[in-house]
């Protein structure tokens, strides 16, 4: 479904605030950018209830072949719902422990490590756009995506570590990449 990780917070909200369920959700950064997030906290008046731990190192994901990107278009974060008093108590114990992941207590402060961004994202045709003034200007997209021309005009013969993978055909699709069996 379209809304399932807006789904999935607000039950684990639900279940924190009429039983004390503590939770503990990996899902993609943008979520706590979402303003359906945002909202949710605020009118269950549960904003100061939910911490953030960013891991030190971006998790990588394994897609069966075909389907998803290589290289995870998001990097990810743990939302953790345990309360006010035990957000403060982690805080005091995290902040003893040197290096690892960072324990983070508020949107505001995910914003200003720059782990989410609350501006809109530009529309494909003005990040188009910015992209070719960028290359116009001789500095380097920001954009961590390559683009095709890029792809093809790499002349490295260094592979990255997503494409070492192994290139194992998938058994549902022909040698043009077609679908051969109907997935429901």
């Amino acid at each position: 479904s379209d809304n399932h990780k807006e789904k999935c917070v607000e039950f684990c909200i639900q279940q924190f605030q009429e039983q004390g369920r503590a939770f503990f959700l990996l899902m993609p950064n943008y979520v706590a950018a979402k303003s359906y997030f945002r909202t949710l906290l605020n009118d269950k008046g549960c904003m100061d209830d939910v911490a953030y731990v960013v891991p030190t190192n971006p998790y990588e994901y394994d897609h069966p072949e075909g389907t998803g990107h290589e290289i995870p278009p998001f990097n990810s974060l743990w939302f953790v719902g345990i309360g006010k008093e035990k957000i403060r108590l982690m805080q005091d114990t995290w902040k003893q422990e040197t290096g690892g992941a960072r324990f983070v207590t508020s949107l505001d402060e995910l914003e200003k490590l720059s782990v989410i961004s609350m501006q809109k994202r530009p529309n494909p045709k003005q990040r188009k756009k910015k992209r070719r003034l960028q290359i116009q200007e001789g500095v380097a997209p920001s954009s961590t995506k390559p683009n095709k021309q890029q792809k093809d005009s790499s002349s490295s013969g260094v592979q990255s570590a997503a494409s070492k993978k192994s290139k194992k055909k998938s058994r549902y699709r022909d040698d043009k990449g077609k679908r051969t069996k109907k997935r429901f």
